[in-house]
């Protein structure tokens, strides 16, 4: 039998998963996983929206790997049989000010190749149009302009990480070990791990994959490293659509928008309102510093996640749903540090990460086939 290296990967959430498997030709590789569960960490606190990749300036990677990213979260939902829907999404402006950043987001997307994307005014988007053969319309909200990219839809996230659990397991024939924390790391001529309450053991390569705990692990094996991830919290409600003006098909955004974190401004999406495929409605992300890595608490008030675009929701209609722990870098994109030949980390995952999940694991496969 042919000697494959070894290769430990850190953390279960869906980007060390999609890793393993484009790994698996070249490694023996093993994964494991502080938690009880596969995707307790962000991979499973997500908005389970499948993105354009429309929001990233052309040459991150963000960009590049959500583009591509999109196409095949179709292909793998369709052929594994996971619940999704190709809804379509819109971007919503009030004002010329708006107008002018939704002309933005139309050159981004010229640029980052995505198709088929539409400039309608708001009238016509209550009223609806048709386009690429689908009826397009949203009754209930209320804009002067509107970008439709029909390439958004959504998905059952959790099916979909565990899927990736599964394959990795049913092709490596090795389980992922669950409950199993580091507490250090050593770097001599073989990586030496050792799991809380467990043995040491040796792998001859390490991903470090775990969100934002990144640079705790980092730190295990070089002490000099400073912290370069911000933890934030992205809060959620949900309502059931109980009346006829609660209703809408698809993903609406507002434009980006800057809120203050940690002192700093950071440039997001904001709120918005995204069906699910049980057919309740969620609204978010409203966004807070985070008190600890794993601060999943909705603790902002409903008010602030009313949405000027979609009035006839009250807080009365919202209830708590979810929150979850983003890990932003100050890149702004998806970072593949390594730090030695045989030791790589994966920073600042943060969204579209699910999206970009698969190209983003090929790549993070190929350079550590590269250092074979």
């Amino acid at each position: 039998m042919t000697y494959k290296p070894t290769l430990l990967i850190v953390g279960a959430g869906i980007i060390g998963l999609s890793s393993a498997l484009h790994a698996l030709n070249q490694f023996d590789v093993y994964i494991v996983e502080k938690n009880n569960f596969i995707g307790e960490g962000a991979s499973g606190r997500s908005s389970e929206v499948i993105h354009s990749g429309i929001y990233y300036k052309a040459g991150l990677q963000k960009a590049k790997f959500c583009v591509e990213g999109n196409k095949q979260i179709y292909e793998f939902c369709q052929e594994h049989s996971i619940p999704h829907k190709n809804t379509g999404k819109v971007i919503v402006a009030q004002g010329n000010e708006e107008l002018e950043t939704l002309n933005h987001l139309f050159e981004m997307a010229y640029k980052n190749s995505i198709q088929n994307v539409r400039m309608v005014n708001g009238l016509t988007l209550q009223e609806g149009f048709t386009h690429l053969e689908k009826l397009i319309q949203e009754p209930n909200i209320f804009c002067d302009s509107a970008l439709y990219i029909p390439s958004t839809g959504i998905f059952d996230t959790a099916s979909f990480v565990k899927k990736h659990a599964q394959l990795y397991e049913a092709r490596s024939g090795n389980s992922i070990a669950l409950n199993s924390k580091i507490v250090g790391i050593g770097t001599e001529t073989k990586i030496k791990v050792h799991i809380e309450n467990q043995r040491v053991m040796e792998f001859d390569y390490l991903l470090n994959a775990t969100g934002v705990f990144v640079d705790k692990i980092i730190k295990m094996f070089d002490p000099t490293w400073e912290d370069c991830i911000t933890p934030v919290v992205g809060q959620a409600m949900i309502l059931n659509p109980n009346r006829d003006n609660l209703r809408t098909t698809m993903p609406v955004y507002g434009v980006p928008r800057t809120w203050m974190i940690d002192g700093k401004e950071t440039h997001t999406t904001g709120p918005h309102t995204t069906p699910t495929l049980d057919g309740r409605i969620t609204l978010g992300p409203v966004y807070r510093n985070a008190n600890h890595e794993e601060d999943h608490e909705v603790l902002s008030d409903k008010d602030n996640f009313l949405l000027p675009f979609f009035p006839s929701i009250k807080t009365d209609d919202l209830s708590k749903h979810q929150a979850g722990t983003q890990a932003k870098h100050p890149s702004k994109d998806f970072v593949i540090h390594w730090h030695s030949d045989n030791i790589v980390s994966v920073l600042g995952t943060d969204s579209p990460g699910l999206t970009a999940s698969g190209p983003l694991g090929k790549e993070i496969a190929n350079q550590l086939e590269s250092r074979l």
